[in-house]
Order: structure tokens, then sequence, then C-alpha cells
């Protein structure tokens, strides 16, 4: 996430999706947000030109898996995401702000 979006979103500081815990909230609140890797496996990696595979390793499959994680990132829903949280978390701090 580019900084300067944050900045000229009016908001001081904003959000990092990518923090384990906000790339999860992000995926449970909107599916869109990563594309979800559904074939493949990550039993072979490549060393200069010549695969080098093995028996290890773990398959793709539907929703989170050790192959590719939550997916490949949806760059515009996490931005419009990231912004809402920081949004969110802006009013949360000003409230506390005005209770105490």
């Amino acid at each position: 996430m580019q900084h300067s979006t944050c900045r000229t979103s009016g908001m001081t500081r904003c959000l990092c999706v990518w923090r384990c815990h906000h790339r999860y909230k992000a995926a449970t609140d909107d599916m869109s947000s990563f594309n979800d890797i559904t074939v493949g496996n990550n039993r072979c990696g490549g060393q200069g030109f010549a695969p080098l595979c093995c028996s290890s390793g773990y398959g793709a499959g539907v929703g989170w898996d050790a192959a590719s994680g939550l997916g490949s990132p949806n760059y515009p829903v996490l931005l419009k995401q990231a912004l809402m949280y920081g949004q969110a978390a802006k009013a949360r701090r000003e409230a506390l702000k005005q209770a105490a």
C-alpha cells in the first residue's frame, strides 16, 4: 500500500492490510480480496533453469492452503478495505479522546 494513498485520503496514518491479521480480516469481510488459487502445488522449485522437484510439498485447494495461502491479492479491493479500516480506527481514536 502506498503511503501517498493514505495521505491523500485525509488520514494521517492508515492500517496496513498486509499485516497478517488484517489480511485474514479482509478475506473474511470480502472474499474477493484475494484471488483463490485452486490448482497447482509447491513441490517443484527452480534453481536457475533446471526445475528441482521433490515428493514433499503442498497442493493448492479451495480457500486457504499451505501452497498459496489466501491467494493472489486483489489490490483495488484491499486498498478500499485498508482505507475503510483506517477511517474506523481514526474514529475510534477520536471517540476515546472525547471520552477521556
